[in-house]
């Protein structure tokens, strides 16, 4: 089958606005949801899959990569399909988090507020580190040292720093 040059345009067209439209779209799901497992359609019309609040023992599952939650395995097809992940956190959450298993996998995080949340793993946290960041949370290991001209920056730029125990 050959196509003329204006239906060739055509075709890479809607290819290419489909696309688009996929990169735009976030399929937001509870913990519940993400158990039952996800849909081939969700892959197909959706870049990013947003799980809100899930609880800590699922954090630590997602942390230790437990293939025997199903909802581990579901983000891992997600994954495998180039979606990207976020998961929207309680505050309250925050210092219990797996910070160093975490930082390995390609995950984004927010509170239940919308801010962002970054996990530095260094053990310097310097004014490169945040020179660019917008406001949100930073959590940091207990023996991360605080540069002066960071810990100025954090205030100036509204970064609320959490140190782990």
């Amino acid at each position: 089958m050959n196509l003329t040059q204006a239906q060739t345009e055509q075709l890479v067209s809607q290819i290419v606005t489909r696309l688009a439209e996929r990169e735009r779209r976030v399929h937001a799901l509870l913990l519940p949801q993400l158990r039952a497992g996800l849909d081939t359609s969700v892959f197909l019309h959706h870049a990013t899959l947003h799980l809100m609040l899930p609880d800590l023992a699922f954090i630590h599952q997602l942390a230790q990569f437990d293939t025997h939650c199903p909802a581990v395995v579901a983000l891992n097809e997600a994954w495998s399909w180039g979606m990207k992940v976020h998961i929207s956190l309680h505050r309250q959450l925050l210092p219990a988090l797996p910070m160093t298993a975490l930082r390995r996998l390609p995950l984004t995080f927010s509170d239940n507020q919308g801010l962002a949340i970054r996990l530095h793993a260094s053990k310097v946290l310097s004014y490169r580190d945040i020179a660019t960041l917008d406001p949100g949370w930073l959590l940091i290991a207990s023996a991360t040292l605080v540069t002066p001209l960071a810990q100025e920056t954090l205030s100036a730029r509204h970064i609320q720093l959490l140190r782990q125990e």
